[in-house]
């Protein structure tokens, strides 16, 4: 029996840190140096589309999705690029943005806005496949070595850290000077940018 619905819902929060772990009122807590957690990634335990989190099969889920990110999306900004650069390197006959498009079309057909496509997808693919592939490796190796009560100090100071240095460099004035609603949006900018997500 868990010790009321709040919190449990609050613990099986997605957006908590992934260390915490749901435990029954009156069983006995494990101390462990390194404790394993037990996540279902993308769907419940029970269903077959799951996979383990940390599993072989969510590594490779989450490259896949780098792949699909990185790849795809600046595989379909070429055209624009591929004009911006003609811009750039030849000011004197590509005019604007527009000018360019129409150049390029006239002078190469459709297919001359595609040039350059596949080392831009096979590159940014890659860049997406270690990005996301990697930073879960490493969020879930260290996480693990930190342990749960370390990896809460390190978001709380962390994220105190943050907030300092927004008031020290980014915000004009003093914190006592600001208004509810500006500590507000400090507060959500150093816990989205101060907090680590191991």
């Amino acid at each position: 029996m868990y010790p009321t619905t709040l919190t449990q819902l609050a613990r099986a929060n997605p957006f908590s840190a992934p260390l915490f772990t749901l435990q029954k009122a009156g069983e006995p807590e494990t101390h462990s140096p390194v404790q394993k957690r037990r996540l279902a990634a993308a769907a419940t335990a029970e269903s077959a589309d799951s996979c383990e989190f940390g599993s072989g099969k969510y590594y490779a889920l989450c490259g896949f999705g780098g792949i699909l990110s990185c790849g795809i999306t600046h595989t379909a900004v070429v055209p624009l690029d591929l004009v911006k650069c003609r811009l750039q390197v030849d000011p004197a006959k590509y005019k604007s943005i527009f000018n360019g498009f129409s150049i390029t079309i006239r002078e190469d057909g459709v297919r001359g806005l595609a040039k350059g496509w596949a080392p831009t997808f096979i590159g940014y693919s890659m860049q997406g496949l270690c990005k996301f592939g990697f930073y879960e490796v490493f969020k879930i190796m260290y996480g693990d070595l930190l342990g749960e009560k370390c990896y809460f100090w390190l978001q709380f100071a962390c994220f105190e850290r943050t907030v300092e240095l927004l008031y020290k460099y980014v915000v004009p004035k003093p914190r006592s000077e600001c208004s509810k609603s500006e500590q507000l949006v400090v507060t959500f900018v150093a816990g989205y940018i101060g907090e680590p997500d191991l």
